[in-house]
């Protein structure tokens, strides 16, 4: 639902941090995330629109860098917030 959704139909967002997964950046997607601080982008199309605003662009399956990404924002987590 549109409640759920970023850009025209949806929301604007204005993270200090935005990964995108699989997003190919459509017109409508880039109008709700023009005011992020730093964005980092994974597609495997390198022709992607939403690398021509990511700060950081990783081209490559998004199944093969996720588990990755995963590992390092949890021990990340552990050092900032140790429980």
């Amino acid at each position: 639902p549109p409640s759920s959704q970023i850009g025209l139909s949806g929301h604007s967002v204005l993270p200090d941090l935005l990964l995108t997964l699989g997003i190919s950046g459509s017109v409508q997607f880039m109008a709700g995330i023009g005011r992020a601080k730093y964005i980092i982008a994974v597609n495997n199309d390198p022709g992607a629109r939403i690398f021509s605003v990511a700060h950081l662009g990783l081209c490559c399956d998004l199944y093969e860098v996720l588990p990755v990404i995963s590992e390092k924002a949890s021990r990340l987590k552990r050092v900032i917030h140790p429980d």
